[in-house]
């Protein structure tokens, strides 16, 4: 693999501490994080400065969350090369290098076996492009598929920077955060890093998915490429059964408390999309995490497809139709007999419960 150095080899709070300031000098967002997970409430918004990360208690005194995550916001983007096989290496990163010469100047930081992030800047925001899913010759769905996604800011995302990527337990070494070169947050400006305009990330699915039509591999069947926006579904309802990576199979009922307990645990619920999905990725027990919103609100996020499902209770059109036809008529001048007024009220609430698919900006291969 290519030359990387190891940045951090032993982490104290201290060195978590120094670490942190010196990325909030380079104008990284940053987030608090045990290994890669996330350990810090309302991260989305929450701002952290210097006085945050030496003062806090919460970021000063924990000798477990010493991990530290970036956000990716304000022009920041990622090329996430989830793709593990030595092709990363022999075809892809010479194609996009190639292609795109100002990617000598990101921030690459190397994962477990062949996985990439790239760091560089977007000149539009955007919540997720994403090139298509892919087999390796020889294996299944069960085995994983492999893809390139790229995230520019358009909805919230922190990826793992500094320090520990698994933190060292008994029996179990530490495996750390390693960036090329010596260039990581802790000693490069995020807006020092090389600018794509948005049209260049959909170049960059194009070439991946190329290289890995070439070289033989296998496109996941339904699998879509494109800008795939956030999306949120109220579809979850009380017959539903989900398995739970600990074995256990809950009610939606019973999902808030399970939820809470893992969280105080340190960890998210996980479970399997089997609830409304079909087939052996389905199965996957860590595919879906199950969190409690701060109104109480319980919903299950399908990472894979960037999709929160709610309780069918939960929809915002919940709200008595004939008020919002009465406020319609008020706001038109208080006529009584349109009977428009009515059927407009009622198409705003199947529009609010219309599960549609958003897929902007997508393009089909060529």
């Amino acid at each position: 693999m290519t030359a990387i150095t190891e940045l951090f080899q032993r982490i104290t709070v201290e060195d978590a501490t120094r670490d942190r300031v010196a990325a909030i000098v380079n104008g990284w967002a940053i987030t608090r994080n045990v290994d890669k997970r996330l350990k810090q409430k309302g991260w989305p918004t929450a701002v952290v400065d210097v006085a945050t990360v030496t003062t806090d208690k919460a970021w000063v005194r924990s000798t477990t969350s010493l991990s530290t995550g970036v956000r990716i916001e304000n022009g920041l983007a990622v090329i996430d090369m989830d793709i593990d096989d030595p092709i990363v290496e022999e075809k892809i990163l010479p194609a996009l290098r190639a292609a795109f010469p100002a990617l000598k100047l990101a921030l690459w930081r190397h994962g477990k076996g062949y996985k990439i992030a790239i760091f560089v800047r977007t000149d539009e925001e955007f919540p997720r492009i994403s090139g298509l899913a892919w087999l390796k010759p020889g294996t299944t769905t069960d085995d994983g598929a492999h893809r390139v996604e790229m995230f520019g800011g358009g909805s919230p995302r922190q990826f793992g920077a500094i320090g520990y990527h698994t933190a060292p337990k008994p029996g179990v070494a530490p495996v750390f955060y390693v960036w090329e070169g010596d260039r990581s947050p802790v000693n490069t400006n995020v807006h020092d890093l090389p600018t794509l305009i948005k049209q260049d990330f959909f170049l960059i699915a194009d070439i991946v998915d190329r290289v890995l039509e070439a070289a033989g591999w296998t496109v996941v069947e339904k699998s879509t490429r494109g800008e795939i926006a956030v999306r949120r579904k109220y579809d979850l309802v009380e017959t539903m059964k989900f398995n739970c990576i600990d074995g256990v199979t809950r009610t939606l009922a019973e999902l808030p408390g399970a939820a809470a307990a893992w969280e105080a645990g340190g960890q998210p619920l996980r479970c399997s999309a089997a609830s409304w999905l079909e087939g052996p990725e389905a199965m996957n027990l860590t595919r879906c995490l199950v969190r409690v919103t701060p109104r109480g609100e319980v919903f299950v996020w399908d990472t894979a497809k960037s999709v929160s499902h709610y309780p069918m209770s939960a929809a915002p059109v919940a709200a008595d139709l004939g008020a919002l036809a009465e406020k319609l008529r008020e706001l038109t001048g208080g006529e009584e007999q349109i009977d428009v007024i009515d059927l407009l009220a009622e198409a705003i609430a199947e529009i609010a419960l219309e599960n549609i698919e958003v897929k902007v900006g997508g393009h089909e291969r060529a």
